[in-house]
């Protein structure tokens, strides 16, 4: 009567009669994962010892963790330890924050784990290695994220208490996480993890090497948004600072050269900066870097965006303006695209903060000049740009990184063409003031390196992992 109750009441759950307790060592039912090497045997020894060091210095947590010598390591091979990520996917509980299951067939959620990294090119993924000087806990995290989210979050129990969790939420960037309760570990509380050291490899029989002065190291990295993906790699080894353009309804904020000559003379002359509270377009406070604050130790740099504004000089100063809005002359390569050419009623509707009068004084104070790829001019002004900042970042001594742009491979209108043009102006400066450049044609070499709906602007991942690690070898030569 009991059985058939609790069978009622949990439909397929399974019963028995006592009788199965003789077999149950060799029932499949109660067969577990082998464990041959005894390892949960030794992380249970592992935690007794851990538990008597914490009672002899009075149990304060915090002061046992600044004593255990905790280390992890950032991954992300994830094909590789396929099996391990899919089994703390589906078996983890109390630190999986956001208990998205795959299937457990480990290949059919290797097909869907291929299928959501294909969906989102901007998509970020790794594993998480610890130790500390009790032992290796080994593989026992996994994060994967989407654009503002996280997909999946998630730990192991063995590195509970640690701050292990709070460590690598902060490290990458407190994305957003739909927590689905319950869990047992707050990733506010603690708001600061000072007691982990970040190595290259946590198992490793040297990680225990001090990498702090590297790992220390604040890196601007500053360019189109692809150069996110190299950032999703660069960001578990480094403090970064990321300055990517972006969109302020209706404008786009561009990482060129010019928008940091802009914000230099706005900030030295009281006229341009007249002139720019006149004109419409983004706020220029918006076009401040930390190429302008020299806070960082060192500047990834891209140039990439050069081609994609449309430029506008103003008739009595010659100040040269570059401006691209989604909205004017869709469709049409930016540096055909004339905003002069437009009435105030063409463009009131869409450009809702900018006034009648401001956009009269565009008109008539500036004439457009054409972009990048047909306007000596605009070029011209590039170089002085590159110029500048390349002066400043000489001046106060800091380290940066030129990254080349493909010349070679795609299929986009113009893309090679434009981006030829553009590596023929700075790859001199750079060698000029002896910057590291890396020429992104030693990697992108074939169709294949690139993604498959974008010829030639964006590459695939195995690309970008191996950007970041030249990078990352220039940077430990600081």
């Amino acid at each position: 009567m009991n059985l058939n109750e609790v069978k009622a009441a949990i439909p397929g759950i399974r019963v028995a009669e006592p009788d199965i307790i003789k077999n149950w060592q060799e029932n499949p039912i109660f067969r577990g994962k082998p464990d041959l090497k005894h390892k949960r045997l030794k992380a249970y020894r592992i935690l007794e010892s851990k538990q008597s060091d914490k009672e002899k210095i009075g149990g304060d947590n915090e002061e046992f963790l600044r004593s255990s010598n905790i280390r992890i390591s950032f991954h992300t091979d994830v094909e590789k330890e396929f099996s391990r990520i899919h089994e703390l996917v589906n078996r983890t509980n109390q630190l999986n924050f956001t208990k998205n299951r795959w299937p457990e067939d480990v290949e059919e959620a290797r097909k869907l784990f291929e299928k959501e990294v294909s969906e989102e090119f901007f998509s970020d993924f790794g594993y998480i290695k610890v130790s500390d000087s009790y032992g290796d806990y080994g593989i026992c995290g996994f994060y994967f994220a989407k654009p503002g989210y996280m997909q999946h979050f998630l730990f192991s129990c063995r590195i509970m208490n640690m701050g292990v969790e709070q460590y690598v939420w902060n490290k990458l960037g407190r994305k957003h996480i739909d927590i689905k309760p319950p869990t047992a570990s707050d990733l506010n509380n603690p708001s600061k993890v000072d007691w982990i050291t970040l190595c290259d490899d946590a198992n490793a029989q040297d990680s225990h090497k001090d990498d702090s002065s590297l790992n220390s190291l604040q890196v601007c990295l500053r360019g189109a948004c692809d150069l996110a993906m190299t950032s999703f790699f660069l960001k578990t080894k480094f403090e970064t600072i990321e300055e990517f353009n972006y969109s302020v309804h209706p404008w786009e904020v561009h990482t060129n050269a010019r928008s940091l000559g802009l914000y230099k003379d706005q900030e030295s002359d009281l006229d341009i900066r007249t002139i720019l509270e006149k004109t419409p377009g983004p706020d220029f406070n918006r076009y401040n870097s930390d190429i302008i604050q020299e806070k960082s130790d060192v500047y990834v740099i891209s140039f990439s965006q050069e081609g994609f504004m449309s430029s506008y000089r103003h008739k009595e100063t010659g100040l040269i303006l570059s401006l691209r809005c989604m909205h004017m002359f869709p469709g049409t390569d930016a540096c055909d695209a004339d905003y002069t050419s437009l009435a105030y009623d063409d463009v009131k509707d869409f450009l809702t903060d900018t006034t009648e009068e401001k956009w009269n004084y565009f008109k008539e104070n500036y004439e457009f000049i054409g972009g990048f790829r047909n306007s000596d001019i605009v070029k011209e002004q590039f170089q002085n740009d590159v110029i500048h900042i390349f002066t400043r970042l000489k001046h106060a001594q800091k380290k940066v990184i030129i990254l080349g742009l493909n010349e070679k491979i795609g299929n986009l209108p113009g893309l090679v063409e434009l981006w030829s043009s553009i590596n023929s102006i700075v790859k001199p400066l750079a060698e000029a003031y002896e910057y590291d450049y890396i020429d992104i044609n030693d990697y992108v070499k074939t169709d294949a390196d690139l993604t498959d709906e974008l010829g030639g602007a964006h590459y695939k991942r195995s690309i970008y992992k191996k950007f970041s690690d030249v990078i990352a070898d220039c940077i430990a030569k600081v």
